[in-house]
Parts: C-alpha cells; sequence; structure tokens
C-alpha cells in the first residue's frame, strides 16, 4: 500500500507564538506595574517618615498643635505616584511611645504617629497601567512612621567641619550657678 502525503502543518509555530508572545507580555505589564506599586510605596514610606520626623521635633519645644501642623506641612512638601501626599489632622496622632507600644494622646507626650494612605477610601489609589487587562484597576498602599521628640540641652558652638578663629577670638567659660566670674581666656593661635 502506497504511503499518502500528509500536507505540512504550517502555521502551528506563528499559534505558538502568539500565545507565547501574550503570556510574555502580560508578565511583563504585570512587572510595571508592581514595580510603579513598590516604587509608590517606598516614596509613601518616605514621605511618612519625614512628616514624623518633623513633627517630632518640634514636639517637645511648641506642643501638640504645632507639631500636627508641621508634620502635615512636611508630609505636602513629598511626592508619591506623582502627586503630593496630602494628610489630615486625623492621620498624624500624638501620644506617648515606650519603645514597644504606642498609646494616643498618652502622658508625657514624646511621640508622633503618621499614617499616610494612598486608598479607594481616600479616593487617591495608584492607579494600575496593566492591572484593568484582569480586572485590578488600582492599588491601596499606606505607610506608618512612629518618630521620637526629646528635649535637647543647647550644645554650644559646633562647626560642621571645623571652625577658623581669627585675630582676638579667645574661648572661655565659666558655671554660673558656682562663680560669676568666667575662666581665664585661653588665646587661640594665630594662623600661618
Amino acid at each position: 500500500m502506497p504511503k499518502q502525503c500528509v500536507p505540512p502543518r504550517r502555521g502551528v509555530a506563528l499559534l505558538y507564538a502568539i500565545v507565547v508572545m501574550t503570556a510574555l507580555l502580560a508578565i511583563c505589564s504585570l512587572g510595571i506595574d508592581y514595580g510603579r506599586v513598590q516604587l509608590a510605596k517606598a516614596e509613601l514610606e518616605r514621605a511618612a517618615d519625614a512628616a514624623a520626623r518633623a513633627g517630632a521635633n518640634v514636639l517637645p519645644t511648641s506642643g501638640a498643635a504645632v507639631a500636627r501642623t508641621t508634620a502635615i506641612t512636611y508630609g505636602g512638601y513629598h511626592r508619591v505616584d506623582d502627586s503630593a501626599l496630602s494628610l489630615s489632622a486625623a492621620d498624624v496622632e500624638i501620644g506617648n511611645y515606650t519603645g514597644t507600644t504606642f498609646t494616643v494622646n498618652g502622658s508625657p507626650s514624646n511621640a508622633i504617629r503618621v499614617t499616610a494612605a494612598r486608598t479607594t477610601a481616600k479616593g487617591n489609589p495608584v492607579n494600575l497601567t496593566f492591572g484593568p487587562l484582569i480586572g485590578i484597576g488600582n492599588c491601596d498602599i499606606r505607610a506608618v512612621c512612629i518618630a521620637t521628640g526629646t528635649q535637647r540641652s543647647p550644645t554650644g558652638l559646633v562647626g560642621l567641619n571645623s571652625i577658623t578663629l581669627k585675630n582676638n577670638a579667645f574661648i572661655g567659660s565659666y558655671n554660673s550657678s558656682t562663680t560669676t566670674n568666667r575662666a581665664p581666656a585661653r588665646r587661640c593661635p594665630t594662623p600661618p
């Protein structure tokens, strides 16, 4: 019995290529959205950290109201997913932090907690570029930062790299609680 010629199956490789390219495109697009969300999350954490630190810096000297306003202002200086971060008074809490627990309105007030969020409930989620192809149009992210503030005593004269004193400069000090006479002046050598 003679062999019958089966026509070659043309176009199957093209079909496989289309399926594989579609899968690779889907994986790459999800990778792009994932990277965008991770970048936005890092920006949000950085903004929350800056706001909490700024508020904690003024908390010991200026009080809770100024600390809250400062934190909100500094949060607004930062951009998250190419838009300014908007914090409300409810996002900034003043309280007591013991190293493990934060107590809102605790006494003494030594810490500030900033909760920054980009969520659907707030109306500002991170919109995805390729996510709508699989039914996910946006992503919610949030960051929480706690910073403590303590009253620092003045440290005197401090130079970042150095201090240069010229001519008749001298360094002298005294303790006003024990004597009213300052220590004898030590003349600084004249630079060459």
